[in-house]
């Protein structure tokens, strides 16, 4: 097996894909709608966020207050999954982690259950962005994890 085909890497790749394609698409509804857009910014700056406690230095980003320009979507997603992968398969994915919450709360959790974590985060929030958007008539793209492994084997 490549070192890129553990579990855990291709949960990244998978959850990278999604984003991506919940990002373009957005980009092309003529108004984005500002629950959407909140959702949006917020998946990618709870990856700001646990890269910053990983790298254990200062978020960059608000988790909730982050007002990211739409146009800057793939380029701050393809940013915080190379760091992501790079530190995966450099560090293989094992040890903890020893953070505080946005509550100032302290955790130790391993690895796994961060990438885990971000990634079902990521899943629930593009859930909760195409049903919003459902309701308006909008046809988001299928972004579930079977639609990309066939998609990875074509």
């Amino acid at each position: 097996m490549h070192p890129t085909d553990t579990p855990l890497l291709l949960l990244m790749q998978h959850e990278h894909w999604a984003n991506v394609r919940i990002a373009r698409w957005l980009l092309t509804l003529p108004e984005i709608p500002d629950r959407a857009k909140s959702l949006f910014d917020h998946i990618i700056a709870a990856h700001d966020n646990w890269w910053a406690r990983v790298a254990q230095s200062t978020p960059s980003l608000t988790t909730w207050t982050a007002n990211l320009q739409p146009a800057q979507y793939e380029t701050l997603l393809d940013l915080y999954h190379r760091q992501w992968v790079d530190w995966l398969v450099r560090t293989g994915a094992t040890g903890s982690i020893t953070y505080q919450n946005l509550r100032r709360e302290s955790f130790t959790n391993d690895v796994p259950s961060i990438i885990i974590h971000l990634s079902l985060h990521a899943q629930y929030h593009r859930g909760q962005i195409t049903e919003h958007l459902r309701a308006s008539a909008a046809t988001p793209p299928p972004t579930d994890y079977i639609v990309w492994a066939r998609q990875q084997r074509s």
